[in-house]
């Protein structure tokens, strides 16, 4: 694995956080663009700013959610569910298809390899990767609860005069409250 997969693999490892339990929302994934930024090294930096026409990558870390509005078919890309009772996963069964966040990363991690891939595609290819590896480390997203990925997961935040429902929701909708 390369010095830039690990950056952004590892760089984005906040889901240790107790208050990050939900998903990130733009800002968190922002902030896992800039923590991988900042574990990459200077040449690897100014090689995805190339690829990315100059943006930065905290600046298309939510690219993916918002091209995913009109491309619904995009939607299992962003989780994998991993039954919580496995210790294991299981690609057959928990990413039937090659539909899930896991084999879309490996797919555009070989478009960015690919020396005769179009820019547009490979620029395309890098933003799902920064925003998948985001994806990656929330907690919700890589396992399975019978809820897609935490995106059909009802959250209540209790008051002290009654509790409030929130529908099943994107993670750049959750409440601030609940993050």
């Amino acid at each position: 694995m390369s010095k830039t997969q690990v950056a952004l693999f590892l760089g984005g490892d906040t889901h240790r956080s107790p208050t990050l339990g939900f998903g990130w929302g733009r800002e968190g994934h922002e902030v896992v663009a800039l923590i991988a930024g900042q574990n990459m090294s200077p040449a690897a930096l100014k090689r995805a700013r190339a690829i990315l026409g100059g943006a930065s990558l905290e600046q298309v870390a939510n690219w993916a959610d918002e091209y995913q509005h009109d491309h619904r078919e995009t939607g299992p890309w962003h989780y994998i569910d991993i039954p919580l009772s496995d210790s294991k996963i299981d690609m057959a069964h928990d990413c039937p298809n090659r539909q899930c966040v896991t084999a879309h990363t490996e797919h555009f991690l070989s478009v960015l390899k690919d020396p005769n891939a179009a820019p547009a595609t490979k620029a395309e290819a890098l933003k799902f990767v920064i925003h998948f590896v985001g994806d990656l480390h929330q907690p919700l997203h890589d396992e399975d609860d019978g809820d897609k990925g935490g995106n059909d997961r009802h959250l209540a935040r209790c008051s002290a005069w009654r509790p409030t429902f929130y529908p099943p929701s994107k993670d750049s909708e959750a409440p601030p409250a609940m993050l």
